[in-house]
């Protein structure tokens, strides 16, 4: 259950403030340590973390580009031009690709990020949004941001090419997306529906659904797969799912407008970003309240340890 692993050294949150700005949290004091300025991206959006830890990559929504951040100097250390309005990013488990999703442009671009170069376009659709890849780094998932008319694509990395496309279903305006750690289920957020809706990974066959808050737009999955921390946009909440009794076991109070949550490694803290009041709420996941509030940039959007 979250918070009853044993405590492990824990790694910085990077917060994409749009507003201008990373913000980088130390998630054992929860005080912001540093702040990320780069001249040629002042629209961060969403960020991710390679799996060493070594880097992380920020989408600047209104330069259409991602800048690559050097997590142990905390400084910019390269810049790739993607598609038109890039949303969300994420990095494969090898740390060789990005998949970045262009908001505006209706593409994924496929970054290479050894030579930070943009190494193929793929068409899905208008408002592409969310965007995860599986644990073993064999696809990737793309989700589209549409009035009840939305998409799921599933991508092959190897070739990347499209495997399958499923869609639209009742409600599905997906903003975010996220596999189960054993990479069998896919869990989205559906803002229309206000709910969350679960997948079958290979088939993207819907298998179940969880009434949340008021217009979830992001989620993170706890390392057992059990739980999903789901934010509530319109609803100033976190929603607490129990993905295998298909039920919200808690509702916690957060900031104004909660986009993005984003867990620990220990599973102890949820880290969530609060657009409208420039903060993350720090959760404590083992009493399901917040314990902890970090001012930080304007406009937060993106967390990603």
């Amino acid at each position: 259950m979250p918070g009853e692993a044993l405590a492990e050294a824990r790694p910085p949150a990077y917060v994409a403030n749009n507003g201008g700005g990373v913000s980088v949290i130390d998630t054992t004091t929860d005080t912001v340590t540093a702040t990320i300025t780069d001249p040629g991206g002042s629209s961060p959006y969403g960020v991710a973390i390679a799996v060493n830890g070594n880097r992380a990559y920020v989408t600047n929504a209104r330069h259409g580009t991602v800048s690559a951040i050097d997590t142990t100097t905390n400084t910019v250390v390269g810049t790739v031009t993607v598609g038109t309005g890039p949303a969300q990013v994420a990095v494969t488990p090898d740390g060789a690709k990005l998949y970045v999703t262009n908001y505006s442009g209706g593409t994924v671009s496929v970054v290479d990020t050894a030579t930070l170069t943009t190494t193929a376009t793929l068409a899905t659709g208008a408002n592409s949004d969310g965007v995860a890849v599986s644990p073993d780094g064999a696809r990737a998932v793309v989700t589209q941001d549409l009035g009840n008319s939305g998409y799921l694509h599933l991508i092959d990395t190897a070739t990347d090419t499209v495997l399958a496309t499923a869609g639209p279903g009742p409600g599905q305006t997906t903003t975010a997306v996220a596999f189960t750690p054993d990479g069998t289920r896919l869990v989205t957020a559906e803002k229309y529906w206000h709910a969350v809706y679960v997948y079958d990974a290979t088939t993207l066959a819907r298998v179940g659904a969880v009434r949340v808050g008021w217009t979830p737009h992001g989620l993170d999955i706890t390392s057992d797969g059990a739980r999903a921390y789901v934010a509530n946009s319109l609803g100033d909440s976190v929603s607490v799912v129990d993905l295998a009794r298909s039920e919200v076991v808690a509702t916690i109070p957060v900031g104004r407008r909660p986009i993005s949550v984003a867990l620990t490694p220990d599973d102890a803290k949820a880290y969530v970003t609060n657009y409208d009041s420039g903060t993350v709420t720090v959760i404590d996941t083992a009493s399901a309240t917040a314990v902890a509030t970090v001012p930080v940039g304007v406009n937060p959007v993106g967390i990603a340890l």
